[in-house]
């Protein structure tokens, strides 16, 4: 704890720096320039009281070093500088908050559950998982979703490669691109969920036949493929044994 000598020296000095923001730093800085100076003095021999007489009057004039001090730390630039600092300080904030948003969404939507339609039952689904890589996009078909309207449902997502420069591309697996294993081809239409860098999508076929064995997915379109088979009674979990 300083002695009543440091902080009478020091207040002394305060008095001249108008910028009381620094006040603390610099009391401490000048006190443990004291504390350093009294240790020295003693380590010479002198007694406690004549170190510390000693050291404060080696420390120089306090008005003439309040008015030095006073010029290194002007009001202007004290102000400019705690702008900046909690300029700094929002940013990092804002920065921080926005990371935690979008580390939230994404996780958000790699674990929330695609939507079940809400205007008719399903009978059936069967697990998928199968991946491709689309030039630096990935595809992952999760499940297909049989409905009693007979409506089949083709769940997947997609995202990019991590670092990826290539320009980012909607992509939907669309109509005419699905087939049972008789070569019957159907049309469907498509949907989305999700945004960021994981998207859910569904593809609906409509009249799909409930006694279908397979579905074949076969995309080709500018060089980019997809090819899969989805055995759709061996895998199928009914909803009936659930």
């Amino acid at each position: 704890m300083p002695l009543p000598e440091f902080n009478s020296y020091t207040d002394r000095v305060l008095t001249h720096i108008k910028f009381r923001y620094d006040h603390e730093g610099i009391r401490q800085e000048l006190n443990e320039h004291l504390e350093d100076m009294t240790e020295d003095y003693m380590s010479e021999g002198m007694t406690e009281n004549e170190a510390v007489s000693m050291a404060v009057l080696n420390m120089g004039d306090p008005d003439e070093i309040g008015e030095e001090l006073n010029k290194a730390h002007s009001p202007l630039l004290g102000i400019v500088w705690l702008a900046a600092k909690w300029l700094a300080g929002a940013v990092v904030l804002f920065s921080l908050f926005s990371f935690v948003f979008y580390a939230v969404n994404i996780i958000g939507n790699i674990t929330r559950d695609y939507d079940d339609r809400q205007d008719a039952e399903i009978v059936y689904t069967v697990q998928v998982g199968e991946k491709f890589l689309i030039d630096d996009m990935n595809l992952r078909i999760d499940e297909a979703v049989y409905y009693d309207d007979n409506t089949l449902e083709v769940r997947y997502m997609t995202w990019d490669r991590p670092f990826s420069d290539s320009i980012s591309w909607s992509f939907h697996i669309g109509s005419e691109c699905f087939y049972d294993e008789k070569g019957n081809s159907y049309f469907s239409g498509s949907g989305g969920s999700g945004g960021g860098p994981f998207t859910k999508h569904y593809t609906r076929i409509e009249d799909f036949p409930a006694d279908a064995e397979k579905l074949i997915v076969d995309y080709d379109f500018n060089g980019r493929k997809v090819y899969c088979e989805i055995p759709l009674k061996e895998g199928a979990v009914y909803e009936a044994d659930k």
